[in-house]
């Protein structure tokens, strides 16, 4: 992550005024020394987006959206932490300071300038040949796929006409070298070291970022009988197949719930064609942890629609354990008769397509479907060990789920739904005779509401630091502080790191700069708690009643983890957990006795 220079930052703050930033995508209203007005990251009739002018920040009492002018901006426009100071600095004519850059820096960010400078000049030549009298047979091609002229347009689909030095040479005559265009994909080398052109007589697909720079291309024959099928360009100093999603460029500053996921470009475009555009493609089926994490910037719920064989199948399954582990919610669209998106919505049109999505399979379905398609359940023996294994899948749910999910296999299956549940261990707690311990299957429910207390009452330390110069001096001694037990959540340590080396240094914290130095995402509880005022006396009694919380709330974590650890700990292990979770217990006890 780069690192501005606080001078900059704060030159870049006073240009940038964010109610003036805020106001350029939503209309705000002065009520008192707050602005308001309905928030553009989530559907309301009464403003409940308030802008702040004394400190430079935004909070929605509504979805809970908060933070400086950066994190406006990241929410807003969908962008990473470095292309929001970017865009900001834009906006206020202002250059990117030198002090962050390395010659070596400098001479990569010039390179990557030339790569888009060519890429976007190969993808104007291959649009303009498809749409000139030389490309009528792409365009033909294409028209029998359901794919116009509008529709190519939109996308800015091209076509590399035949021969193996066309490309080439358009690109040398607008002064690009041969160096350039090969480091960007769109020439191949021979032996002897000379170029020929990468795409030859194909359907060119650009694929554009969310900052609309061509990043590289796919490219599909016209012959069905010519492989491979699909040519595209591999990784270059601008472009990564594994961190990049095709389309998500046509989805960028629109408010969408939900995102459809498919496997190609054809599937993205007749999607679109059909008037389904959250539509997009994971570049191929292998879809990646990064992917993942760029996709989440957009939307929190997946519909994965990939091709029904087994490849398609298999990705799915492979994309679901991607997706959630990065907390993205997920349903599958199941399309019948082993069509692919783009033969489904030909053949039955968009509202067809739209039910399908209605109906979609929660990826736990999804999941035990899947692995049913590995047992014969015709045979007992086969049910029974499709049984076993698809109640760890169910076991692993929450409990209101974990009903669900067990009659839907006891129906699958045929077995007795108390010999599921048996087997799922629901209901279940472990009692340990003479020991106070119970543990129970809400473990997930309740680190999440541990995780939320937490959060706010770390929130409130950090407007009792900021708000005073002395609670952060008493901070910053404390044992607790210095042992870093207090501050867990995000990236709330380095705020209040900064914050205290502020008032070290003899001036005031400037909240809104520290934030905007800050690529995580900011809580919305420190937002919150930084729009209240405290005087000294009061803001230290909290602050030390806040360290106290926090210093139990660690112990309460540090015996749900030894409480986690004595589920499935051998005969031998048990007492030293029992004497460890016991010495916790009493810790907590007497803290909550001072």
């Amino acid at each position: 992550m780069p690192v501005f220079p606080d001078a900059w930052l704060n030159e870049l703050k006073n240009k940038t005024d964010i109610v003036s930033l805020v106001s350029e995508y939503i209309p705000l209203k002065q009520k008192g020394k707050r602005f308001w007005g309905c928030c553009p990251f989530h559907t309301e009739k009464t403003p409940s987006f308030s802008v702040s002018p004394d400190n430079q920040m935004f909070y929605c009492f509504g979805c809970h959206a908060g933070g400086s002018m950066v994190q406006f901006v990241m929410q807003i426009e969908r962008l990473q932490y470095g292309e929001a100071i970017s865009f900001l600095a834009k906006r206020a004519n202002m250059e990117l300071p030198s002090e962050i850059d390395s010659d070596k820096l400098r001479e990569a960010r010039a390179k990557k300038e030339r790569l888009y400078s060519v890429c976007k000049d190969a993808a104007l030549f291959y649009h303009r040949y498809l749409m000139s009298s030389n490309g009528y047979k792409a365009r033909e091609y294409l028209k029998q796929r359901g794919i116009g002229d509008r529709v190519c347009k939109r996308f800015g689909l091209g076509y590399a006409p035949a021969g193996f030095e066309n490309t080439i040479s358009y690109l040398k005559k607008k002064g690009h070298s041969e160096q350039h265009i090969y480091e960007a994909g769109l020439a191949v080398k021979r032996k002897d070291g000379s170029l020929y052109d990468a795409y030859r007589d194909r359907i060119i697909f650009p694929i554009i970022s969310t900052m609309s720079k061509v990043l590289g291309f796919g490219a599909r024959t016209l012959n069905e009988d010519e492989k491979p099928k699909y040519i595209n360009t591999g990784d270059t100093p601008i472009y990564q197949k594994r961190e990049n999603i095709y389309a998500l460029n046509l989805i960028k500053g629109k408010q969408i719930k939900d995102i459809i996921l498919v496997e190609g470009y054809i599937d993205v475009i007749s999607l679109h064609a059909h008037g389904v555009e959250n539509a997009v493609a994971s570049l191929g089926t292998a879809l990646t942890d990064r992917q993942a994490r760029l996709l989440k910037r957009f939307a929190e719920l997946m519909y994965i629609c990939y091709d029904g064989d087994d490849a398609g199948q298999n990705a799915t399954a492979r994309a679901i354990d991607i997706l959630t582990r990065e907390n993205i919610e997920v349903k599958v669209i199941v399309i019948p008769g082993g069509l692919d998106p783009d033969d489904y919505v030909k053949e039955h049109g968009a509202e067809a397509f739209l039910a399908l999505k209605d109906s979609a399979l929660t990826f736990t379905t999804f999941r035990l479907d899947y692995l049913s398609k590995k047992f014969d359940l015709s045979n007992i023996d086969d049910r029974e060990k499709y049984a076993k294994q698809a109640c760890r899948i169910i076991a692993a749910l929450d409990p209101v789920e974990r009903t669900r999910y067990m009659e839907y296999l006891s129906k699958k299956t045929g077995i007795a739904i108390n010999v599921i549940r048996e087997q799922c261990g629901a209901g279940e707690s472990v009692h340990l005779e003479n020991n106070a311990v119970v543990i129970r299957n809400n473990s997930e429910k309740q680190a999440d509401y541990e995780s939320d207390a937490r959060g706010n009452v770390e929130a409130t330390l950090l407007a009792c630091i900021a708000g005073s110069r002395e609670v952060a001096r008493r901070v910053s001694k404390d044992k607790r502080y210095v042992d870093s037990t207090i501050f867990t959540i995000g990236g709330n340590r380095t705020i209040a790191s900064q914050i205290i080396a502020s008032y070290n240094v003899g001036r005031p914290p400037d909240v809104a700069i520290i934030l905007s130095n800050t690529e995580q995402a900011v809580d919305s509880s420190v937002i919150r708690a930084m729009q209240e005022q405290m005087d000294e006396a009061e803001a230290m009694t909290t602050a030390e009643n806040c360290m106290l919380k926090l210093q139990t709330m660690g112990l309460l974590e540090k015996k749900q983890r030894l409480l986690e650890k004595l589920k499935d700990a051998d005969d031998e292990t048990k007492p030293k957990l029992l004497i460890k979770i016991s010495e916790v217990i009493r810790a907590i006890d007497e803290l909550r006795k001072a």
